[in-house]
């Protein structure tokens, strides 16, 4: 299977004008990240790719963001593993309403005939069989037209397409949803228009899903926030040249919205202006076992003297593999009506065209190319790629983690399943790993040691992981390891881990280091491990950890308060800043900041020698790259050294240091006295410590 970091949803207002609390993304994050949802290609539950599990809620100074791991399938093994998750995670939506199942049932126990079947659905928790809305309203069907359309209204809305009647819900036909299928939303945009549209002297028909009935109690809106954006065309419809225009699909729509291309004619006759338009299928659907492809259809008429428009229907039309490949090679004006037809929805009368436009907008859902045979352009604010680092920031290249003072902090909040079976008050967890090539071997960052003797300052103990090796990078980046916690006295053993954090960090500052540091913390909470990370220069990390907010809650509600709070605490204290550094540079996957060096490349030739003040890094610059060139003379970035502390001592009272209760960094006259190392490949960084 194939990992992809990725941003779920943010705090800033969408596109849609509307925006998520930060206390919705802490608890969406706290009921979710063990259990994931299904990856959809364009939101069909048919068209599934894989497994997302939202991992961990990152805060920069003006923005939020619930990132997570995508876990997309690449074997026929994995697809069908993936296919049983689905069938688990639809039959897990339901099991909340098992009161209202039984509601549901007892309502409809004298229209059921034995075959129905539970539909958690999208809308409202649903049953499903034969006829079933039929035989529990016949009168509403008998106001039908011959295509089966009843009139809008008479229809009770409660959201876009559902509509009630006494406790009960009815749905608009289920081939106003993505694939034709039950289990994906229905077509809202479209929809709520249609509802909401101002009809005055005119009638609005619709077609209804003949089979279901649902509790509109348990009534909720989905809401896609996938970008659409309507067209801006002219409004003389009559003054369109006749004829057909075929719009071939990029390939974005053609895998992501199954659509092949789109066909669009104009014709006169009568005095009518008449327009038909239908999409091209490149992905089949199953109905009742046999496989279709449904095209999406709508027909209008203008009249060519008033240039009014006073009809206007949509449609699916349904072809069989044999006929698609028939329709794909003939335009629409040729091809006939030789198909299966099912007209969903219609309005007779006057049609204002703002209206008229929408509606043939909305109605093709996730084709734009409606919209480009109409001229539309891109709205101002429409969502574009991330643009690619220029080609001479090599600062960006090599050491992507780069912060400056003012950059404001970093902080990662995930969750993670409860593994501490451990009676100590705190222990570290080493974060990462080297490879001599036949080994892994795990390791935390020197500065640790400055750590522990922090937090015995502040009234705590921990102890160095007797396994991991010791590693020094002679740079101005500190990666802290994670600091866990056990169940007991957990909030009054937070306070002291802060407390010696608060120290080491003071005792940076206040000797003017340059330094960009992540620290981690790690306690249990419910039957959960939360873990809090946080980034950020000395001078910004003094400041927050002068808050009540760096000593978190253990409570789950309590910090979805606290989320708010730090969101709001990084807006005021710093101007918006979200892509410094990039976020996927320094956010793992386990939730954790973290600033990975890049290893100096091969080309380089890269080795130690002996300098006249200790050991020096030699290395043959590369003559193809005039930007790490040009960098390297202008010290921008230059590559730095680092080794495994094997052993060392104090100089003030002379123990091992590593143990010792001197601090060279929090004591005058103490500094640490390397006596034994071990060399590692050197790297790139834009802060070297000479």
């Amino acid at each position: 299977m194939q990992q992809l970091l990725s941003v779920f949803t943010t705090d800033s207002p969408n596109l849609y004008g509307t925006r998520f609390s930060v206390t919705s993304l802490v608890s969406t994050l706290w009921q979710e990240h063990d259990i994931g949802v299904p990856m959809l290609m364009a939101h069909d539950m048919l068209r599934a790719i894989g497994w997302s599990y939202p991992r961990t809620v990152h805060f920069a100074p003006g923005l939020s963001r619930l990132t997570g791991v995508g876990v997309l399938v690449e074997t026929q093994e994995e697809s069908d593993q993936l296919s049983k998750a689905i069938n688990s995670h639809t039959v897990q939506m339901a099991a909340p309403y098992e009161k209202e199942i039984e509601r549901l049932k007892q309502l409809l126990a004298p229209y059921v005939l034995g075959n129905e079947k539970i539909l958690p659905g999208k809308e409202c928790l649903a049953l499903v069989e034969d006829g079933l809305c039929e035989r529990a309203f016949p009168r509403l069907f008998e106001t039908a037209d011959k295509d089966g359309l009843v009139p809008l209204n008479q229809l009770t809305p409660i959201g876009p397409g559902v509509y009630v009647i006494g406790e009960l819900a009815i749905f608009a036909h289920y081939f106003f949803r993505r694939s034709l299928a039950r289990t994906n939303t229905l077509n809202s945009p479209f929809l709520r228009l249609l509802q909401n549209a101002k009809l005055d002297g005119s009638t609005a028909k619709i077609a209804l899903d003949r089979d279901a009935v649902g509790l509109a109690e348990t009534y909720r809106e989905y809401q896609e926030h996938a970008y659409w954006w309507g067209p801006k065309f002219s409004d003389a419809l009559t003054d369109i040249q006749r004829g057909v225009t075929h719009h071939e699909a990029h390939e974005h729509e053609r895998i992501f919205h199954g659509i092949s291309g789109t066909q669009f004619w104009w014709q006169s006759r009568d005095n009518q202006h008449i327009f038909e338009a239908e999409e091209l299928r490149d992905i089949p659907v199953h109905i009742n076992g046999e496989t279709r492809y449904g095209c999406r259809y709508v027909h209008s008429i203008v009249d060519e003297t008033t240039s009014s428009i006073f009809h206007l229907d949509g449609a699916v039309r349904r072809y069989s593999e044999e006929g698609m490949i028939a329709r794909l090679e003939t335009d629409i004006a040729r091809a006939g009506r030789h198909t299966e037809y099912l007209k969903l929805w219609r309005i007779d009368g006057s049609i204002p065209i703002n209206l008229w436009k929408s509606l043939v907008s909305d109605y093709f859902r996730d084709n734009r190319l409606v919209g480009e045979y109409l001229g539309a352009e891109p709205e101002d604010n429409e969502i574009l790629p991330e643009p690619e680092p220029e080609e001479g920031d090599v600062v960006q290249k090599y050491v992507p983690h780069s912060m400056q003072q003012g950059d404001g902090l970093r902080i990662a909040l995930s969750f993670h399943p409860y593994d501490n079976p451990s009676p100590e008050e705190r222990f570290f967890v080493p974060l990462d790993v080297l490879s001599n090539g036949e080994e892994l071997h795990s390791y935390v960052e020197a500065w640790c040691v400055e750590l522990v003797k922090a937090i015995s300052r502040a009234g705590g103990t921990i102890e160095m992981p007797k396994k991991a090796l010791l590693v020094s990078y002679k740079d101005s980046y500190i990666n802290l390891s994670l600091v866990m916690h056990g169940k007991e006295d957990t909030q009054a053993h937070l306070r002291t881990t802060v407390e010696g954090i608060r120290l080491l960090t003071t005792a940076f500052h206040n000797r003017g280091h340059d330094l960009v540091m992540s620290y981690s913390i790690g306690f249990p909470i419910q039957d959960k491990e939360a873990r809090i990370s946080v980034l950020g220069h000395v001078a910004d990390l003094v400041d927050w950890l002068s808050t009540s907010l760096c000593v978190p809650p253990t409570d789950a509600m309590a910090l979805e308060e606290w989320g708010e709070s730090v969101a709001d605490y990084l807006k005021r204290a710093y101007r918006e800043n979200t892509q410094t550094p990039p976020l996927f540079e320094t956010l793992m996957s386990t939730g954790i900041l973290l600033m990975k060096r890049q290893r100096l490349e091969e080309k380089l030739e890269a080795k130690y020698e002996q300098a006249e003040r200790g050991v020096g890094i030699a290395f043959i610059p590369p003559t193809d790259d005039p930007a790490l060139i040009e960098a390297l003379e202008r010290e921008v970035i230059l590559p730095a050294m680092a080794f495994v502390k094997i052993a060392s001592r104090c100089t003030k009272c002379g123990a091992n240091y590593t143990v010792c209760g001197c601090s060279k960094m929090m004591d005058m006259g103490v500094a640490e006295e390397i006596t034994e190392l071990r060399l590692l490949p050197p790297f790139w960084t834009d802060r070297v410590v000479r």
